[in-house]
């Protein structure tokens, strides 16, 4: 018979670990947790309604490591979906029928794998392949800057610091060398955007008064407070990531947002409504 190419390690618990969560076992334990829940809690069971949030990974992981037409993927996925038909008919038999309101969704969606991009015909990125290395990027910023900005002979320090997709300058290294704040910004954005993977580099001015649809997307998770000096916005289906292999979300485009939506029970009407919820 045909058998996994990911059989778990059984040699070593942190290698056990890291390849568990990284599977759909991760999401069987944690349904048969939520079932043990319901059960020892005696939820649904009261006057008023209670309130049961559980939070599957297994399609993160696997997702990441794999893409998403995988078959790790599609392995997963199918588990995934017979392990909630266990723990649905669990709530029916202990609860009894329409005792249940289901609403199943996810936090986002995700960009296929580059490899899988160019050998479908689905790359648009203008780097060949779609992949960048992020570390590559990181050196040419931090040796741009530091000759831009930095004493001569002194030791390279990097003047911006990446949080995901946002840039912060080093507001005590530019202090130290009596630069402002807003040129080491223009000067980032200025060789940030001539990376053919990058469209677009965005101030908070720009993402806090733009018109354009990417615009508010960006500025509905802006925080002027909290949130970068700089925001990157890659080009449609490129990744920049420290990693040779695997894929990542968090860009502004459909790939990454287009998420399902789906309320199951009681009172409910079936059928399909096409197109974005508000939120």
């Amino acid at each position: 018979g045909r058998s996994s190419g990911h059989p778990l390690r059984d040699d070593d618990l942190e290698a056990f670990v890291a390849q568990w969560v990284a599977s759909p076992f991760l999401d069987e334990a944690t349904l048969d947790f939520a079932t043990a829940l319901v059960r020892e809690e005696r939820l649904g069971r009261g006057s008023s309604p209670d309130l049961l949030a559980i939070s599957l990974s297994a399609m993160d992981y696997v997702g990441h490591l794999y893409g998403p037409y995988s078959h790790e993927a599609r392995d997963t996925l199918r588990r995934i979906d017979l392990a909630l038909g266990r723990f649905l008919d669990f709530l029916e038999l202990e609860l009894g029928p329409n005792a249940a309101l289901v609403v199943l969704t996810s936090d986002h969606g995700v960009l296929p794998l580059p490899e899988w991009l160019e050998r479908t015909g689905g790359n648009q990125c203008p780097v060949k392949g779609g992949r960048s290395g992020l570390k590559l990027l990181g050196f040419r910023l931090l040796a741009k800057l530091h000759w831009k900005f930095s004493p001569l002979f002194s030791i390279p320090r990097p003047w911006v610091l990446f949080a995901g997709s946002q840039l912060g300058v080093d507001r005590s290294l530019a202090r130290r060398h009596g630069v402002p704040v807003a040129e080491v910004v223009a000067a980032t954005r200025q060789i940030l955007e001539a990376e053919p993977a990058i469209a677009k580099v965005w101030t908070p001015e720009e993402i806090e008064s733009g018109a354009d649809e990417i615009a508010r997307l960006y500025r509905n998770s802006f925080d002027r407070e909290r949130s970068g000096d700089l925001v990157v916005q890659l080009a449609p289906t490129c990744l920049i990531s420290p990693y040779d292999e695997g894929t990542t979300h968090g860009t502004p485009y459909l790939y990454d947002r287009a998420v399902s939506l789906i309320f199951w029970g009681e009172g409910i009407e079936g059928g399909r409504v096409p197109g974005p919820a508000r939120t």
